[in-house]
């Protein structure tokens, strides 16, 4: 996980620093996973239902909790956040998590080559 993140440069020659967030971005990780089987688990039979909507329920989980990490910040504070925030940026915590989870592939049929494709092999499971 610390490599994973080692990875994300946020803003021009400014990464992440995966052992500094290594444990918000476990426990961001850990609580994405759990919350989807808890959907999951509480929807039963009707997960797969579509109608009305546009999107799937699966789809409508992966853009909920990414939009709850919208945030409107300067470079400025993007950067200082980076060098003293024992959290990723929350650009990173909304997306970089749900890159580990298959489910998140299915949902959207993402495929190698995509912006948002982590190979299998990279993916981390928590729990």
């Amino acid at each position: 996980m610390v490599d994973q993140y080692d990875d994300i440069e946020v803003l021009p020659d400014l990464y992440v620093d995966g052992q500094y967030t290594i444990g918000e971005n476990v426990a961001d990780l850990g609580g994405v996973q759990t919350a989807y089987e808890a959907m999951i688990v509480a929807l039963g039979e009707d997960a797969e239902l579509d109608e009305p909507w546009f999107l799937s329920q699966q789809q409508r989980f992966f853009v909920s909790y990414a939009a709850s990490w919208r945030m409107m910040a300067t470079p400025e504070y993007q950067e200082n956040l980076i060098l003293t925030d024992s959290h990723a940026p929350d650009i990173v915590r909304a997306v970089q998590p749900i890159k580990n989870m298959d489910e998140f592939y299915e949902a959207f049929d993402i495929v190698e080559g995509d912006d948002e494709y982590l190979p299998p092999d990279g993916r981390i499971v928590i729990w």
